[in-house]
């Protein structure tokens, strides 16, 4: 048995990642399918990431980077250790996914998509009635507006607030950098979240809306699950509902537009949509990893790894695994039998927002083909973390 002590070192900190990401997993992929980083393990092999994030031994722990941060007693330490990500396998958790799937599973989410596409038709028709269409910043003027302006729908608010719910969902979401420069800014953002969640239930209360809010209210009022937990739900699907799949939006309609022949090809057939959204995700996922903790001392590839130790699983590189997904560079449209991307994690504890968040992503991406087919990116430039992927600038001309 190998000590965790004695694993290679693969460091998402240094200057080779934040220039060469590609290039650093590549050679660790090469080099064993788990390693050694500054705080854990981190594990590149797709298949074996795929086990352990499936594996009961192991669980999502919120609780302890934020107690490392030095965060407790505020009300974004609290809300979080209320989060399904900062609970471990318990019934209130249980209780929680299952309302979650009944409302934001597979069959509603495609429910969803009409909704969606005229979400996205109507930015389209702002920016052109506006005279905006050359220029544009990507994700300011049209990505970030999707998932800010389908929750609005969600919660009978006006569209007109979907500047607020971006700016909320950012702000409130820069504790993954665990940075605590930003702590006051993120606390701040969740009084001002949780002021308005409580302003948007109570007028739900008052006029019985037809719409996710309203559902999420029946189930409270025939106590499938606690007033408590509808205040959260509501804000939970707020702050993970705009960020990250805006960051993505943009990155897939980044992805097709740097590729020439990618587009063509899904102009020439849209049905190409769904398979060009995963390629782009795989090439250019907003995750770069995700974290559990281990519950118990396990054994890995004839590994040891004690209890309490923070497993990585760096998506970045599981994309890239060739043995899984031949030719990891190339935008492969017709990948056979291509595995599930991990973008969303798996197992209990994956993001069940994913199946809206895709669907919003192809919905976008099959309106600038219908109404934009010779749509250009003029610059893009992104940023990334050992966490988390960003769109820094991206202008586009929407050309007919």
């Amino acid at each position: 048995m190998i000590a965790f002590s004695e694993l290679p070192i693969l460091n998402l900190r240094g200057k080779e990642f934040r220039e060469n990401p590609n290039e650093l997993h590549d050679r660790a992929l090469s080099t064993g399918r788990i390693h050694r980083g500054k705080h854990g393990a981190e594990v590149v092999s797709y298949k074996l990431a795929q086990e352990l994030m499936r594996d009961k031994r192991l669980r999502t722990n919120q609780v302890s980077f934020m107690n490392d941060m030095g965060i407790q007693g505020t009300l974004t330490y609290e809300f979080r250790c209320r989060m399904l990500v900062g609970q471990g396998f318990t019934q209130d958790r249980t209780t929680i996914r299952q309302v979650f799937v009944r409302h934001l599973g597979p069959s509603r989410a495609e429910e969803m998509r009409q909704t969606i596409r005229v979400i996205c038709n109507d930015i389209l028709d702002g920016l052109v009635a506006e005279g905006k269409t050359r220029g544009i910043e990507f994700y300011d003027d049209l990505a970030v507006l999707i998932p800010s302006r389908l929750y609005c729908h969600w919660v009978g608010a006006p569209k007109e607030d979907a500047p607020f719910v971006a700016r909320i969902s950012d702000q409130v979401l820069r504790v993954f950098t665990r940075d605590t420069s930003f702590m006051p800014s993120i606390e701040s953002g969740y009084h001002e979240l949780f002021d308005y969640i409580d302003a948007q239930i109570a007028d739900a209360r008052r006029n019985p809306q037809d719409n996710l809010l309203g559902a999420l209210i029946a189930e409270t009022d025939k106590d499938v699950w606690t007033e408590g937990h509808l205040r959260d739900f509501a804000a939970m699907i707020l702050e993970a509902s705009t960020d990250n799949t805006a960051n993505q939006i943009a990155m897939v309609a980044a992805m097709v537009l740097s590729r020439p022949h990618v587009w063509e090809a899904v102009k020439a057939d849209p049905e190409l949509v769904p398979a060009a959204v995963k390629e782009s995700i795989r090439l250019h996922s907003r995750s770069v990893r995700a974290t559990r903790e281990t519950l118990e001392p396990i054994e890995v590839d004839g590994i040891s790894i004690p209890a309490g130790t923070p497993v990585s699983m760096v998506i970045w590189a599981a994309h890239r695994d060739p043995t899984v997904f031949p030719n990891p560079d190339e935008f492969d449209l017709h990948r056979e039998r291509a595995p599930n991307i991990q973008t969303y994690g798996g197992g209990v504890f994956s993001c069940l927002g994913q199946f809206v968040a895709e669907i919003e992503m192809e919905e976008m991406l099959r309106a600038l083909v219908e109404r934009f087919p010779n749509t250009q990116m003029e610059t893009l430039e992104t940023e990334h973390d050992p966490f988390v992927s960003r769109v820094a600038t991206m202008k586009v001309n929407l050309l007919p």
